[in-house]
């Protein structure tokens, strides 16, 4: 009984320490995201900053832009960004990083975003968009709403960094 006591006694000093680390570590990361400062025009959202552009160009030049701006275009991660991406575009029709793509795992084209990363079941489920070879990349209109179109479209379009 003494022996058992003992262990737990070793595995709460050891769950109370690395408490206390993740504690610094997650205050450390607030100090971090708190003085991080966007550019000038740059929204802050979370951990990213936000810039829509004011003018209208096709997807693929929308993104060298944002690359040259040392960002890309935006990757919306769930609803909560969603919902700031799409007060960030009051009058719709914004270009962000979803595009068409090959899928190695599924074996044919899919959704892809900027950084390789597949579209997630949550949003491939609510934002029911064609698939074709015409519709290549994907916009946000005023709406929220994800809409498909040939990427030598013009619209605005949204960097994140």
């Amino acid at each position: 009984m003494n022996n058992s006591h003992n262990q737990l006694q070793t595995k709460l000093s050891v769950v109370t320490i690395d408490h206390r680390r993740l504690q610094d570590d997650m205050m450390n990361l607030k100090i971090k995201t708190d003085n991080k400062k966007c550019p000038n025009g740059w929204m802050r959202f979370g951990c990213s900053c936000y810039l829509k552009s004011t003018f209208t160009t096709s997807w693929d030049k929308s993104r060298s832009d944002c690359q040259n701006k040392g960002s890309d275009l935006v990757i919306i991660h769930d609803e909560e960004e969603q919902g700031f991406i799409t007060k960030l575009n009051p009058n719709g029709e914004s270009w962000i990083g979803l595009e068409v793509g090959w899928s190695a795992q599924k074996e044919k084209y899919d959704w892809k975003w900027v950084d390789g990363s597949q579209l997630t079941e949550i949003f491939e489920k609510k934002e029911k968009m064609d698939l074709t070879e015409y519709n290549t990349a994907v916009y946000l209109n005023a709406e929220g709403k994800w809409k498909s179109l040939p990427k030598t479209s013009h619209k605005t379009f949204i960097c994140e960094i």
